[in-house]
């Protein structure tokens, strides 16, 4: 066993204090505490013993209360991804014991389609077809499809915590998100490559999730929790890693936390938040990691920024900022959006993405002045691309960052 650290990134413990411990296992330091959590699970699903294959349906908001939570050796527990394709939030009044597998993992690109994303992420992009051009992965860092006839002809990979693996940073994903993890935002996909059967989807980005116990979280040397990328279609073209964070008091870990990215996608980001966490000789962790002893789950009175309106379309307030339309070929294309900032007490720099199922993607900037008005509403005239689905996205020009 490692010696138990308090998350400062301070060992505490002298040789002197070392002495006096021999013949111990375990080595813990007089700093070191539990921390005091508070998960906000009502436990009214009870119980969650998983002893074999187990697919969980998300509601919603994709919160699940349990009282604990069980996944025995040998078994794994997916989950159905909701309308809104939230992460995941496990919370549980008691402990979290991972014996086996926790997987919101992305799926790899099909010949011809873009692979699914798992809970929290975004998907892959297809592969061009004859009189259709390649799709963008989808994401903030999702892959552009920018020069594939110059040596990229099998798409590009998205990037989320790391880029992706491809030298040319205009191509691959922009890095995005924070090591917080809060908000909490899966991985984003890599893009289709060009017309060939040799060819095809991007992988979708890893999901994100976050399990939060009252008490303890236990990864046994058999257990693991899964949020990677879908390998592209092709070798160039993966998703990126996911996300997963662990709170609680204590956190003993001797299995595997895993966010890599599929194929050459960059990796996503993972998270503990503890008094004391405890890793064993058989740990592993892939991803970028960090940790810490942030207890906020829900941030309260948060700024928010969000989609109101898509070309005549109102958005429910509890939507993501991601809405589908599907302009037909004989419509007009400069369509109005409605954008509202809420909480920030600044003028809010933006970006509105455009990311059609069939060629580039189209990013429109501009700002709202958030500091007389609260909430501030303001429309903006945008140019679509006609007759193809297209996914309308609003971030924060702070939420990507550039490689």
């Amino acid at each position: 066993m490692r010696p138990v650290m308090k998350l400062a990134d301070k060992l505490c413990c002298t040789r002197s204090s070392l002495a006096r411990f021999i013949g111990l296992a375990l080595l813990v330091c007089s700093t070191a505490q539990a921390l005091e959590v508070a998960s906000g699970s009502t436990g009214t699903l009870g119980a969650l013993i998983v002893t074999a294959g187990t697919t969980v349906a998300l509601p919603p908001d994709g919160v699940l209360n349990y009282t604990t939570v069980t996944v025995a050796s040998g078994a794994t527990l997916t989950f159905l991804q909701n309308a809104a394709s939230t992460p995941v939030y496990m919370l549980a009044t008691g402990d979290i014991t991972i014996s086996g597998t926790i997987d919101v993992s992305a799926s790899r690109g099909l010949s011809e389609g873009g692979g699914d994303s798992g809970p929290g992420g975004w998907g892959g992009g297809n592969r061009a077809q004859t009189g259709l051009a390649a799709g963008p992965g989808k994401g903030p860092g999702g892959a552009s499809i920018l020069n594939q006839g110059n040596g990229y002809p099998a798409g590009n990979p998205g990037s989320y915590a790391s880029d992706g693996n491809n030298s040319i940073s205009g191509h691959r994903g922009n890095r995005y998100g924070s090591p917080l993890l809060i908000p909490l935002l899966g991985g984003s996909g890599g893009s289709g490559g060009t017309n060939s059967t040799s060819y095809g989807g991007g992988g979708g980005g890893g999901g994100a999730i976050l399990l939060a116990s009252n008490t303890q979280i236990s990864v046994a040397s058999t257990g693991r929790v899964n949020a990677l990328g879908g390998a592209g279609h092709s070798t160039n073209n993966g998703g990126s890693g996911g996300a997963i964070r662990l709170l609680a008091p204590v956190i003993s870990l001797s299995g595997t936390l895993d966010a890599r990215g599929g194929g050459d996608g960059g990796n996503g980001f993972i998270r503990t938040d503890t008094g004391i966490l405890t890793q064993g000789s058989s740990a592993s962790i892939q991803g970028v990691f960090s940790s810490g002893q942030n207890t906020v789950i829900f941030p309260t009175n948060a700024p928010s920024l969000r989609l109101t309106n898509v070309a005549g379309n109102n958005v429910p307030l509890n939507q993501t900022n991601e809405v589908i339309l599907n302009l037909p070929p004989s419509g007009v294309t400069t369509q109005p959006v409605e954008v509202r900032a809420e909480g920030h007490n600044s003028v809010v720099a933006f970006s509105i993405v455009l990311v059609p199922e069939a060629g580039e993607r189209r990013i429109f900037n501009g700002t709202i002045d958030n500091r007389t008005q609260n909430p501030a509403t303001r429309s903006f005239n945008v140019d679509f691309p006609l007759d193809t689905p297209v996914h309308v996205h609003l971030w924060t020009q702070q939420t990507v960052r550039s490689n």
